[in-house]
């Protein structure tokens, strides 16, 4: 689990008093997700695909009680011939799912396609593919 903290101080002046100043501390326990990369891939690809967890973990708010070990969201990823460029470019959704009645997604994966694996908006894709997981 991440825990996330943030600092913000904030400054008070009135015509009639002196400035006042306060810091104010904040920290939360976050949801984190782990990305586990299977066969051949470009460090393009996982820096993308970093990218796009970071994003996400910034997006969701709170933590999840952790399942077989996963805290809280495992996503594999793998590059393979789909389609050839430009046609599919990837696909992903959940693959296991919490029993707590909330469902919500301990395991899932994405797929690029290894024609597609090397698009300037890779970080975009992956986002896009994560939220295939995560709704």
């Amino acid at each position: 689990t991440t825990t996330t903290t943030s600092t913000s101080t904030v400054v008070v002046r009135t015509p009639t008093t002196p400035a006042a100043t306060a810091t104010v501390t904040t920290s939360r326990e976050g949801f984190d997700i782990t990305l586990r990369f299977v066969g051949q891939y470009s460090q393009m690809v996982e820096d993308a695909a970093t990218a796009a967890a970071r994003y996400m973990e910034s997006a969701i708010l709170n933590d999840l009680p952790d399942v077989g070990g996963v805290d809280d969201l495992l996503i594999t990823i793998s590059i393979l011939p789909i389609d050839g460029p430009y046609g599919i470019l990837g696909y992903a959704g959940p693959d296991r799912v919490r029993k707590d009645g909330t469902f919500f997604p301990y395991e899932g994966s994405a797929v690029l396609d290894e024609a597609d694996s090397d698009l300037s908006f890779l970080g975009l894709l992956l986002t896009h593919e994560m939220h295939h997981i995560l709704v």
